[in-house]
C-alpha cells in the first residue's frame, strides 16, 4: 500500500485581481503520482514526484469554498493503488475593507499605503455606493 503523502507547504502566489493561486509543496514516497483536491470543490491538480519523494504543484484560479481554501493530497502508485488523503492544507484569506469617502475614484493614487495594499490584493473596480453622502454611506456597510 502506498503511504499517505503530506502536504508541507501551501502558499499564496501573487495573480490578477478576484484569482487565488497558490504553491503546495509536499513529501511522499519516490516517483508516485500526487493528486490534490480542494475540500468543497473536487480535483485541482496533480504532479509526479521526484526520486527524493518531493513534490510541487501549481493551483491555479482556486475557488473559495466554505470561506476558505482547503486541500488535501493522495498518492498513487504505479500500479493505480491510492494512498489515504492527507490532513488538509488550510488558507484562509483574512479580509480587511478600506472605505474611503468624499473623494473620486481616481485621487486613490495620491494615497501610496493604499495603493501600496492593492498591489498585493483584490480590488473591486465596478462599485457604487447607495447614497453619496458620508455619514449613510459609511452606515450602509453594516446592514
Amino acid at each position: 500500500m502506498t503511504a499517505t503523502p503530506a502536504i508541507e507547504s501551501l502558499v499564496r502566489i501573487a495573480s490578477p485581481d478576484f484569482e487565488y493561486d497558490f504553491l503546495l509543496t509536499g513529501s511522499s514516497e519516490p516517483d508516485v503520482a500526487v493528486r490534490i483536491d480542494q475540500v468543497g470543490g473536487g480535483r485541482v491538480s496533480g504532479a509526479m514526484a521526484d526520486t527524493e519523494g518531493k513534490w510541487s504543484i501549481n493551483v491555479l484560479q482556486s475557488q473559495v469554498a466554505g470561506g476558505k481554501f482547503q486541500f488535501v493530497a493522495t498518492a498513487i502508485d504505479s500500479q493505480g493503488t491510492e494512498s489515504g488523503q492527507s490532513p488538509a492544507a488550510l488558507f484562509q484569506p483574512n479580509i480587511v475593507m478600506i472605505n474611503t469617502d468624499d473623494m473620486r475614484y481616481d485621487q486613490v493614487q495620491y494615497m501610496p499605503f493604499v495603493t501600496s495594499l492593492a498591489d498585493t490584493a483584490t480590488v473591486f473596480r465596478n462599485a457604487f455606493t447607495p447614497t453619496s453622502v458620508a455619514g449613510p454611506s459609511r452606515a450602509s456597510l453594516m446592514t
